[in-house]
């Protein structure tokens, strides 16, 4: 259910960030997810407020830096990834200062958090990154 819903969002922002082959068979086993011999992806490329461009990739290989994705220094929002987050060291500050419980987290902890979006962490924990406290982060991160 829930778990494996995880480990499959987890798998897919391995995908799109092209880690290594045997990072992905291995997530793609925690998720129980059989490796398909061949894969297709739609990615829905963000144009405006509720807009968006629809990209079919045909069969074969592809590497992309997916721009609007990643974060521009200075510059974060609920959509960035934790990855992103820790190499600012005033972005992180904020997160600590929000959300102190993570001053405790081990490293690998903190390591499973790394592919994932604030606003994703939100749906997995949302006691730990409740609305109240996600909205205090995102008013600091305007203000950096």
């Amino acid at each position: 259910g829930r778990v494996r819903q995880r480990y499959l969002d987890l798998l897919t922002a391995q995908l799109l960030a092209g880690d290594p082959p045997e990072v992905l068979r291995s997530s793609a086993e925690r998720a129980n997810w059989p490796v398909p011999q061949t894969l297709t992806a739609t990615l829905f490329i963000p144009k405006g407020e509720g807009m968006h461009e629809t990209l079919d990739l045909g069969s074969g290989t592809y590497h992309y830096r997916v721009g609007w994705a990643g974060t521009k220094a200075g510059k974060f929002d609920l959509q960035s990834k934790v990855r992103d987050i820790w190499k600012d060291d005033a972005a992180k500050a904020v997160i600590l200062k929000n959300i102190p419980e993570l001053n405790d987290a081990t490293d690998l902890q903190i390591g499973q958090m790394m592919d994932l979006s604030l606003g994703d962490l939100g749906k997995y924990a949302p006691d730990l990154f409740s609305e109240a406290r996600l909205k205090m982060i995102e008013e600091a991160f305007r203000k950096l």
